[in-house]
């Protein structure tokens, strides 16, 4: 497992929810997350490889455009 930096929370859909924005390679993606996953730093993701200057990681849940597994830029992993 690894935490990766999160731009932006918000409300999720439900008390318990929260929606997170990530920066990737290509943009950005959007991922409704139980508010246990996230905090101040980050949210969790686990860890599938890296190549050169980014990290493929998987998310915990689904993102809005459909993506479980996101490129991020090695900087987004929180150490």
């Amino acid at each position: 497992m690894v935490r990766i930096k999160i731009s932006r929370r918000e409300d999720g859909p439900i008390p318990s929810e929260t929606l997170v924005t990530i920066s990737t390679t290509t943009g950005t993606e959007e991922v409704v997350v139980h508010k246990s996953q996230v905090t101040a730093e980050g949210v969790e993701a686990g860890y599938i490889g890296e190549e050169a200057d980014r990290i493929l990681v998987e998310l915990p849940r689904e993102t809005v455009s459909g993506r479980w597994r996101v490129w991020v830029p090695k900087e987004a992993k929180v150490a």
